[in-house]
């Protein structure tokens, strides 16, 4: 049981990375007078102010707390297990 709740565990976190790594993969700030392509400068759209778009970058934060949420649920589920073996 218990090499099926590390299975299961590590599974649930590299699925995980693999999500927010996606989410996270053109993050990078682009340079401030834009980039050059066949000799014209293209400036990238929202450069010229406004709000920006959802880019996944809150995605981080949604991760720890997904993290968090499987850590305590798993510390139950071992708490529980316990309890039951010691009741017998």
């Amino acid at each position: 049981m218990v090499k099926k709740l590390i299975v299961f565990t590590g599974s649930t976190f590299a699925l995980l990375l693999v999500t927010a790594t996606a989410a996270l993969a053109g993050s990078e700030i682009p340079k401030p007078g834009g980039s050059q392509v066949r000799g014209e400068v293209v400036t990238p759209p929202g450069a010229g102010g406004g709000a920006l778009a959802f880019t996944g970058s809150q995605m981080i934060m949604l991760a720890l707390a997904a993290a968090v949420i499987l850590a305590i649920g798993i510390s139950f589920v071992i708490a529980s297990r316990r309890q039951a073996y010691s009741a017998r």
